[in-house]
């Protein structure tokens, strides 16, 4: 059993129960760490200047005794995926904001993976891949998670507080930030788009997130914001934008966005209508 570090004696849980839809996923979607790495948009202000956010921590000692972590189970089979490997990310320049790991897909197919059966308890660390899969069927599902491991900020928009307890003075407690996390994770604003105003759209939303996704296979997530910059949010916000792209990109980026369009010689010429070059 994991033992909660002597510095953070708080633990942190979450019980979510809900009917879930054919092909849908209770929980978030996508390859993901539970860390987003460095401390980004509201946290960083919390935390000091390049410090990494916690969320659980998690290390196996050298006895095989577990320290901090995370522990996860759910009532229902194969809708957990967990590889078995920790994300290093010293510089912050693999992990996406939000913890998005997506992009890292294709470097961990060899690695051993492990699907969940139902009320089966996982233990990881925060730097753990892993992902929550689609239900067949659809039906109601019960998630479990207990984190008790150091936690660098708490949000306070995402959780509910213990009446008993006060958080933001408990030795040892995390920063205690207001606002949502994912609007305040840097480069995945942009994703939200309409959503973060209060205009959601979920059609948008998906082409929003499809193109996202699409850019972070090609090796292009470390551009979202420069596309952002140039109104490109989804793939058909590409359309006449070839030149203003060019510009900001180099030769390698090129060849991935190419690489993400899939018909290269067709969409790249149609978002440069003012060049002949393709």
């Amino acid at each position: 059993m994991s033992r909660p570090p002597e510095n953070t004696p708080i633990g942190y849980l979450t019980v979510h129960e809900s009917d879930v839809e054919d092909g849908a996923s209770q929980r978030r979607p996508g390859l993901h760490v539970e860390s987003p790495g460095l401390a980004r948009g509201a946290a960083a202000a919390a935390l000091a200047p390049g410090a990494h956010h916690h969320w659980g921590r998690g290390i196996v000692m050298k006895d095989g005794s577990l320290s901090g972590g995370i522990f996860m189970a759910s009532s229902v089979d194969d809708t957990c995926r967990l590889w078995n490997c920790r994300v290093r990310d010293d510089q912050g320049d693999i992990v996406g904001p939000g913890g998005d790991c997506e992009r890292l897909r294709p470097l961990l197919k060899h690695v051993e993976t492990d699907t969940l059966r139902a009320n089966e308890l996982a233990w990881m660390s925060d730097m753990t891949p892993h992902e929550s899969l689609p239900l067949k069927g659809g039906g109601r599902r019960q998630y479990f998670r207990l984190v008790v491991g150091e936690v660098s900020a708490w949000y306070a928009a995402h959780s509910t507080p213990n009446p008993n307890f006060d958080l933001a003075s408990a030795p040892g407690g995390p920063a205690v930030v207001a606002g949502d996390k994912f609007a305040n994770a840097g480069a995945y604003a942009w994703t939200r788009g309409a959503a973060a105003a209060g205009a959601y759209d979920p059609a948008d939303d998906r082409a929003r997130t499809s193109f996202r996704k699409a850019m972070a296979r090609a090796g292009l997530e470390h551009r979202l914001d420069f596309f952002a910059a140039c109104g490109v949010r989804r793939f058909a916000d590409l359309r006449g934008k070839g030149a203003e792209l060019r510009r900001g990109l180099d030769h390698w980026d090129q060849t991935r966005l190419r690489y993400a369009l899939k018909k290269p010689g067709v969409l790249w010429y149609e978002t440069a209508p003012d060049s002949g070059e393709e």
